[in-house]
């Protein structure tokens, strides 16, 4: 932790207000775990938007209904769920709902057009304030869930890793610092049982102090902890 103290100790996000923004993943009671991690170490006051089963397509309970209810903070995190995933939500293209479309509302019920949104309305909420768009953590019902070559496939005809790459566009797109959550080096089969629940989907208390750590160094450096 030396080194990730140190980073933490000069960093610029140092006692910011924080948001987070998502499904299940973001906010169940395990995730204090980490956000106590980002608290003690950086010194931020963190709140949670986020309800399980959200996703960012607007044909669900959606992360969009989130952000129009937020108040002004420092920082937004958009932490992505599997829920546009596990829900068969389209996954859209990276210029969904942007004004390469004229920000066409029909494209909200997309992943990508509802992250558009949600970063576009949050701009509006503070335009000074730093967006980082956490990616998609995998799950292991099967290889779709966590191996990007894998042909396991939901009803749009794409993998899970599909959806994590279409997140990242986005999020390159409109000039925010993306952090890839899917490829973490602790996340393998191997790993599972340690540190996520019985149903494969949802991490432990263990888990999340683990990836706690790769976070924390994320929101002090704005870089990875690994090579992603």
């Amino acid at each position: 932790m030396t080194k990730v103290e140190k980073k933490c100790r000069f960093s610029k996000n140092r006692g910011k207000s924080v948001a987070v923004f998502g499904g299940s993943l973001s906010v169940n009671k395990e995730s204090q775990a980490a956000k106590l991690m980002w608290s003690e170490y950086l010194d931020m006051h963190v709140t949670d938007y986020g309800h399980g089963g959200y996703g960012f397509s607007s044909l669900q309970g959606s992360v969009l209904d989130q952000v129009n209810r937020a108040k002004k903070h420092d920082i937004y995190i958009l932490w992505a769920s599997t829920n546009d995933y596990t829900n068969n939500r389209e996954p859209g293209t990276p210029q969904d709902y942007t004004e390469a479309d004229g920000y066409d509302q029909s494209k909200l019920v997309t992943q990508c057009g509802g992250l558009n949104y949600c970063i576009r309305k949050l701009r509006e909420v503070n335009p000074r304030a730093t967006i980082y768009v956490f990616g998609s953590l995998p799950f292991w019902w099967n290889t779709g869930g966590y191996d990007p070559a894998s042909t396991e496939v939901n009803k749009t005809g794409h993998n899970f890793a599909y959806y994590v790459s279409l997140q990242r566009q986005v999020a390159e797109l409109q000039g925010l610092k993306f952090f890839n959550q899917f490829a973490l080096p602790i996340l393998t089969p191997d790993t599972k049982g340690r540190f996520y629940l019985k149903d494969n989907l949802h991490m432990n208390y263990d888990g999340y102090a683990n990836v706690g750590l790769y976070q924390l160094y994320f929101l002090a450096t704005e870089k990875a902890l690994y090579k992603p």
